[in-house]
């Protein structure tokens, strides 16, 4: 800090005031007329939000949102002026579709809940499409009537038809068995293979040898008989 700098200020001008703070400070700027100074504050005022320019400096940036009196962000208010709404972070004249004013904070628009579906126990034996492993065969379904008694979960048959997904999952581990098969058999046909050819290679290199033992032989019994002469 230099010496006649106001607190949490790193560096500072006599004219432009602060120059760079230390953190948790950040830089904000006021206008004077044509002159331009700036400080450095912990908590931004009112219609300004802290942005970081990286871990050591940041400073307080005007909210440039329509509407908007506090943001929180660049792209999203948490205030907004008297007489407009806040929904998704923007704020509006009027809810949009499918929204609906929150009677907890006022001038805030939640979404509408979807109401859920509303299932009878009868539809299971009818052969709901979300159960599709909890239908009966075709031979065990009776029509519903209206003065059916609601069928329970134990009165099921035993005999299920089991998910796709399980199918799927078979499938696939009767596929990597396959590949499997396939790779070791190819392994065992390139290990004799390799076999094979050292042992043709072993056996030219064998007769090759013999012939040349077969070749030295006489040349060497013709010397020792002048050498006797």
């Amino acid at each position: 800090m230099e010496v006649g700098c106001p607190y949490g200020c790193a560096q500072c001008t006599p004219i432009n005031g602060c120059l760079s703070c230390k953190p948790p400070f950040s830089l904000l700027l006021h206008r004077e007329g044509a002159r331009q100074t700036a400080s450095c504050t912990r908590v931004c005022p009112s219609g300004f939000y802290k942005l970081k320019r990286n871990k050591k400096r940041g400073f307080c940036a005007k909210c440039m949102l329509r509407g908007c009196s506090e943001c929180s962000t660049r792209h999203y208010c948490s205030v907004c002026k008297t007489g407009l709404l806040r929904h998704a972070g923007r704020c509006r004249k009027r809810c949009p579709p499918g929204t609906k004013l929150s009677a907890r904070s006022p001038g805030l628009c939640l979404s509408i809940p979807t109401p859920a579906p509303d299932v009878a126990v009868n539809e299971i034996d009818r052969g709901n499409s979300s159960w599709p492993w909890l239908t009966p065969p075709k031979s065990t379904q009776t029509p519903v009537n209206a003065t059916q008694t609601p069928v329970n979960a134990t009165s099921l048959p035993t005999e299920l038809t089991p998910p796709k997904r399980r199918r799927k999952k078979k499938r696939r581990k009767e596929k990597d068995k396959r590949r499997e098969r396939h790779r070791r058999r190819k392994y065992k046909e390139t290990r004799l293979r390799n076999r094979r050819r050292k042992d043709r290679r072993r056996g030219r290199l064998k007769k090759n040898k013999e012939k040349r033992k077969k070749s030295s032989a006489p040349t060497t019994t013709a010397t020792t008989m002048a050498a006797n002469s």
